[in-house]
């Protein structure tokens, strides 16, 4: 059975885009500064060490829904047996972290040719995804993905209004501007404790689009999918 919906939200990192790809760049590139930090301080572990640290932290901010990174860095230095992390040296972290990651986050396969379907049939597309925590930084690497033009609107939590997902707040003016019912609207996301959670909170309907696993509680989508093109048969 199809869904009657009139607009389709969606995430953007690792739902549009291979931010995996990205991500896994930017680790890299934090990782090869950090050890340069290190080995000043007579800190001494493997890149490989390393590396993983920085992954699992990265995974671990994600869940706890904090993004700005500016604050990570510090932390996670101590964590690794560093002294105390410059500001200057944690913002030029969080710059390394942002070009390699935009660098290398194309988006999936399937996004655009599912995007331009979506607009053939009449749909309004939008997107609902949060700040990077470096305001301003969000939008910019929307726009270098090539996508904006299939979106009749972006709202980024967090900047756009105070609140972010999973709230239903920025699901509701995504609706809101978009000019159609919750009720009509259905959200893709990869990560149902945030996507699902915030716009069944805002009456939509929820897909997940399976990219990993995340062991997070988290409500139940209506219905998961594991690639875009599966959105044709259900709309």
């Amino acid at each position: 059975m199809s869904l009657q919906v009139d607009a389709v939200l969606f995430d953007l990192d690792e739902t549009l885009i291979d931010s995996l790809r990205g991500q896994r760049a930017a680790h890299v590139e934090v990782a090869k500064r950090l050890m340069l930090i290190l080995e000043s301080q007579n800190v001494q572990m493997t890149f490989e060490d390393l590396l993983r640290c920085v992954s699992d932290f990265d995974d671990e901010m994600d869940v706890r829904l904090i993004r700005d990174r500016n604050k990570w860095w510090p932390t996670l230095f101590r964590m690794l047996g560093g002294k105390d992390l410059s500001k200057r040296e944690a913002r030029e972290l969080t710059r390394a972290y942002w070009i390699a990651y935009a660098r290398n986050s194309p988006p999936y396969e399937d996004a655009i040719p599912t995007l331009e379907y979506l607009r053939s049939k009449r749909y309004k597309i939008g997107l609902v995804t949060d700040t990077d925590g470096t305001p301003g930084m969000k939008r910019r690497r929307i726009s270098l993905t090539g996508l904006e033009k299939y979106l009749d609107t972006v709202v980024v939590g967090g900047e756009d209004l105070k609140e972010r997902k999973p709230n239903p707040e920025p699901f509701l003016l995504a609706a809101q501007r978009l000019g159609v019912p919750a009720e009509r609207c259905v959200m893709v996301g990869d990560k149902a404790f945030v996507d699902a959670r915030g716009a069944i909170a805002a009456g939509m309907k929820a897909i997940l689009i399976h990219r990993r696993e995340w062991d997070v509680p988290s409500v139940k989508p209506h219905y998961i999918i594991y690639c875009l093109s599966e959105l044709r048969s259900l709309l």
